[in-house]
């Protein structure tokens, strides 16, 4: 099958026109336009659509992408993926028609999604591409105003614990940080208390970090984080990449090497090896964030 034609968009929430379509594939691509010489120059030789009714596609782009799609109750997905864009919507031309015929001949990603149910999705591996970085979690705190459509979300949310790690993510600090004190030393994992370290190892005060880590001791997650750095610092080009993935993973997962890593690349956040730890930083939340929802849901 053909590839699909890329249609570039702001975010999930932006306003596309029917009028605004190009091309003449049977299916069309929306995604942020960072992804579009990626998307371009993949030629999509693997891409293929599902029988039966299925009208959309969503593609993971790489690793962050995955753990976002597939490993995320799409309710929760949408909502990170809002500020993460690691994820182009492939939806087919006619079903969007169909959908604008019969509305205002404009939507958005958000309502589209929205719209379908989940088992309509088909979750595909997108090629692997290493051109474009995502919107990648600071290793030191920054703060801003968690979006609205977040906020109703997290007020929604009955676990505490995930909802103190999904208002980490979009930046509201002290909110997370107040949920994570509310339940220390709760629950089997302590997910609690891992967000808990994440926050203060951003802070950064270190030392509170690996206080909180020992508190967590063991996680579920450990295992396939370290996977992913391992899979991440393999390609990173630093010299130093090495030492560290032997550091981080030679007994499984070392959270207090990690406290190590993100203090040696504190002011150095746009380094090779910073966006590695960064990179390591948003697997570790996206695994986090996924073990909350399996707790909540079961």
């Amino acid at each position: 099958m053909a590839p699909p034609d890329f249609f570039p968009v702001g975010d999930v929430n932006s306003e596309i026109s029917l009028i605004d379509w190009k091309g003449t594939a049977d299916w069309i691509a929306f995604g942020p336009e960072v992804f579009e010489r990626a998307f371009s120059s993949s030629g999509w030789k693997t891409f293929s659509v599902p029988s039966g009714t299925t009208s959309c596609c969503l593609f993971p782009m790489g690793r962050a992408g995955k753990l976002l799609w597939e490993g995320l109750p799409l309710e929760l997905a949408l909502v990170i993926a809002s500020v993460r864009p690691e994820a182009i919507c492939v939806f087919s031309r006619d079903s969007l028609r169909r959908r604008t015929e019969s509305g205002s001949g404009s939507f958005s990603l958000a309502t589209l999604l929205r719209e379908n149910d989940s088992d309509q999705f088909a979750l595909q591996a997108a090629v692997e591409t290493t051109a474009v970085a995502p919107d990648l979690s600071s290793l030191v705190l920054t703060s801003f105003q968690i979006p609205r459509d977040a906020k109703t979300f997290v007020e929604s949310i009955d676990n505490t614990a995930l909802k103190a790690g999904v208002v980490q993510v979009f930046g509201d600090l002290d909110w997370s940080h107040e949920l994570a004190q509310s339940i220390e030393g709760q629950g089997r994992p302590r997910n609690g208390d891992y967000w808990h370290a994440i926050f203060h190892r951003r802070e950064p005060d270190y030392g509170n970090a690996c206080y909180w880590f020992r508190n967590v001791g063991r996680h579920p997650v450990f295992p396939a984080l370290a996977e992913q750095a391992r899979d991440i610092l393999t390609r990173c080009p630093d010299e130093q990449a090495g030492r560290w993935l032997t550091k981080l993973t030679a007994a499984g997962w070392d959270p207090f090497s990690f406290v190590d890593l993100c203090r040696e690349c504190e002011n150095e956040e746009d380094s090779a090896l910073g966006i590695a730890a960064r990179r390591i930083q948003w697997a570790e939340m996206l695994l986090l964030l996924s073990e909350c929802a399996h707790q909540m849901g079961s």
